[in-house]
């Protein structure tokens, strides 16, 4: 059984903030090799985008959450995107029961394994990350989406 949020919550994103020309790292309370060649932000300018996040009953794989999230008519976050709702919407507490995760991109080769960038934010903080895409994430992981307009 899935679960999802009923109403998208409405959210500003400032696309032009330079905070996403780049990695601070200071940001992060992780980012490992990864750099801003691996979140490509190509949208402009100020945008109310709309979020749902889904819950499932499993451990789902990246193609389960970004199946579901097309018959919801949702597609992937941005980096922009998902630190925007993220980090306006959660509090460290509310992060460890649930972390939350946006699949960035499309599956690429990384180490030899089909891998994908994302945003993981727990208790510990926002971190960018890339790893097997066909590995079951937590039972208690949302995946943040964006709804499309």
């Amino acid at each position: 059984m899935e679960n999802s949020m009923t109403t998208p919550t409405i959210e500003v994103v400032d696309y032009d903030e330079p905070q996403w020309k780049e990695i601070d790292e200071s940001r992060y309370a992780h980012v490992g090799d990864l750099t801003i060649k691996d979140f490509p932000e190509i949208q402009t300018g100020k945008k109310q985008v709309p979020f749902r996040e889904l819950e499932f009953d499993h451990g789902p794989i990246d193609d389960e959450v970004l199946t579901k999230a097309t018959e919801m008519k949702c597609r992937q976050p941005s980096r922009a995107e998902v630190e925007t709702y993220i980090r306006k919407w959660y509090t460290s507490e509310q992060l460890a029961k649930n972390p939350r995760v946006g699949l960035i991109g499309p599956v690429v080769r990384r180490f030899g394994n089909p891998s994908r960038v994302y945003v993981y934010a727990n208790e510990d903080g926002v971190k960018l990350r890339c790893s097997s895409a066909d590995v079951p994430w937590a039972q208690r992981c949302c995946f943040v989406v964006v709804c499309n307009e």
